[in-house]
């Protein structure tokens, strides 16, 4: 590549943050592979009053203070007729159609003083490229979205020609290249009535797209081997020939350092690997108020975790001014979600007997995860479920039969007897992917912040640990604290340091040890007193009687055995609560290893 000689690239994103980034990402990408060749990336700026461009500044400023070779050229403020109504498909486009004469002349001022190498567009901009073309400047898209949708956008005139009706009307699934069918009334929006404005703007984009220098990607044909291929091998345009090509992604916008972080990303690192649904639909994405329900309803029927940027619906009537469809202010999430969506699907994963699951074929269930591996006892649900079915059929849950066989078990070792609710129902989701239970090596701050996300709090955390008392784990989640893994913790008591060395034996034998080395066959407050002489068998178990935070509340336990079977009870019931399926929802199964 040649040398700079004073030569740049121009780049012209549509409004909104998300086509900034994406544009000032693929200019850090060129600059940084061909440093030599560019003396200059201008990024050309509309300016529209109505839009909310509150992060833009900050972002811009801190582009121009790390790049200096980016810029950013502001056009004119462009104003919309005072009656102009459109969808925001539409006035992404209109938008920049009306900006023509001052890219017009932006590029003839700038072409005056450098060699403008290329001129880089984002799709909404597709008005500018006989601008561009007119002064011959070579004209390429950035197209940030996937191979698919260009698939789809590429082979839309072909369609267009085949069909005289419009997707909405049309009633059956649509062919396109390198992806799978796709059902008419499901193409997205804009594309839905051959006659809207919309259908126009981007039948002209596609055209136009296929007449350029070349189409840029934000993806790489590894992620998307039969969509590319169908693109560049021109299927998704028979009719004229294809331009070049480009895949150059995954272009990742750079971490910005702030001394917080986000509270979305520390939630979000806590989650289990792959186990998370996030629903972002770009920076200008917005629905109707009934599909919010229905995102709402579909995110809570699947059980699943979940992050969801939600936006402010657009007015029922768009027509009062231009503000009503885009500058909305932050949504009210108890107002637009369903009633009670907000604390039902809070933490996700609760009382609802998912555990009892059977794992099948086509899913692994909770029963698989790790920590679940030393769970006993499921006989004797089964029992218990068969002679309630027979005396009253569909009438009492796993849920509930779990809950008052806990409350049992724990009365019967010489533990507390306490009422618990019922009315309970089971859960229709069990994943192992979903299973996300505090690490038996945590520190007190890691295993509270576990805790917090149910609703619990430090007293419920150190209590329920108290369990522990009748509990056993096996060696590999202590072996690390021995000495005879060859680094010994020094806060084990020696004594029990070479009892459980003995007992684990080699590396690879795995035998289960007690909890509490004293009374373990009865529930009392001796846990306690064993993590006080540094007795503890999990890390987690021994940091309790060492966190300052959770020391006084260890002692209070040792001291006065019905201080903590009173706290234990309360504990149990507040945990009986969490994520409780109850209603309509769920079901009341028959078998508890079987969804009905």
């Amino acid at each position: 590549m040649e040398e700079k000689n004073n030569s740049c690239i121009i780049l012209y994103p549509s409004p909104g943050i998300g086509h900034l980034i994406a544009m000032v990402e693929l200019a850090k990408l060129v600059l940084c592979r061909y440093p030599d060749s560019f003396s200059e990336f201008i990024i050309l700026m509309t300016t529209a009053p109505h839009l909310n461009t509150a992060t833009t500044a900050p972002y811009t400023s801190h582009v121009s203070a790390t790049t200096p070779s980016i810029t950013f050229y502001h056009l004119p403020t462009t104003p919309l007729p005072s009656n102009y109504v459109a969808s925001v498909e539409g006035l992404n486009f209109d938008l920049q159609s009306f900006n023509n004469p001052n890219v017009r002349q932006a590029l003839e001022t700038i072409s005056s003083k450098a060699h403008v190498k290329a001129f880089v567009m984002d799709m909404f901009c597709s008005s500018a490229s006989d601008v561009a073309s007119a002064i011959n400047i070579p004209t390429y898209y950035f197209f940030t979205s996937a191979a698919a949708s260009l698939s789809i956008l590429l082979y839309l005139p072909t369609l267009h020609q085949k069909n005289t009706t419009s997707f909405k009307d049309l009633n059956a699934f649509i062919q396109f290249p390198g992806i799978p069918p796709i059902f008419s009334s499901d193409m997205s929006n804009p594309l839905l009535d051959r006659n809207s404005m919309e259908y126009k703007y981007f039948m002209e984009l596609a055209a136009q797209m296929a007449k350029s220098d070349g189409i840029i990607i934000n993806t790489f044909h590894s992620l998307e081997p039969r969509a590319i291929t169908a693109i560049s091998d021109g299927l998704c345009t028979p009719n004229s020939p294809i331009p070049p090509i480009y895949c150059i992604g995954p272009l990742i916008a750079e971490k910005q350092t702030n001394s917080k972080e986000n509270e979305c990303l520390v939630w979000l690192n806590s989650q289990p690997s792959k186990s998370v649904i996030f629903l972002c639909f770009g920076s200008m994405g917005v629905f109707c108020e009934e599909q919010l329900e229905e995102i709402a309803v579909g995110l809570e029927k699947s059980g699943h975790r979940f992050l969801w940027v939600v936006k402010t619906p657009p007015p029922k009537e768009c027509n009062e001014s231009n503000t009503s469809i885009l500058g909305l202010q932050g949504p009210d999430l108890s107002r637009l979600l369903p009633q009670g969506f907000l604390e039902r699907t809070k933490g996700r994963g609760g009382c609802d007997a998912s555990i009892l699951i059977d794992s099948t074929q086509a899913n692994s269930a909770e029963k698989e995860a790790v920590p679940n591996q030393t769970v006993r006892g499921y006989e004797l649900i089964d029992e218990a479920k068969k002679n309630l079915e027979v005396a009253c059929p569909s009438t009492v849950s796993c849920a509930d039969i779990i809950t008052m066989a806990t409350r049992d078990s724990v009365a019967l070792a010489g533990g507390p007897n306490y009422t618990v609710p019922t009315g309970r129902r089971d859960g229709l989701v069990s994943n192992e992917g979903d299973v996300n239970l505090p690490s038996p090596r945590f520190t007190v701050p890691q295993a509270l912040r576990s805790f917090s996300d149910k609703g619990l709090t430090l007293n419920d955390m150190v209590t329920l640990l108290g369990a522990h008392t009748v509990g056993f784990a096996h060696c590999s989640f202590f072996r690390s604290r021995l000495s005879s893994s060859g680094r010994p913790d020094p806060t084990m008591d020696p004594a029990l340091d070479a009892t459980l060395s003995k007992l684990c034996g080699p590396a690879d034998s795995n035998p289960r040890a007690f909890l509490d080395q004293n009374t373990s066959l009865v529930f009392d407050n001796q846990y306690y007193h064993q993590v006080m002489l540094n007795r503890g068998v999990l890390h987690i178990d021994q940091q309790l009687s060492l966190d300052k935070s959770s020391a006084p509340m260890v002692s209070n336990f040792a001291k006065n055995g019905a201080v903590f079977q009173q706290s234990f009870a309360n504990a149990m019931v507040k945990m009986g609560s969490i994520q409780v399926v109850v209603g309509t929802d769920g079901e009341i199964r028959k078998n508890c290893r079987a969804f009905n």
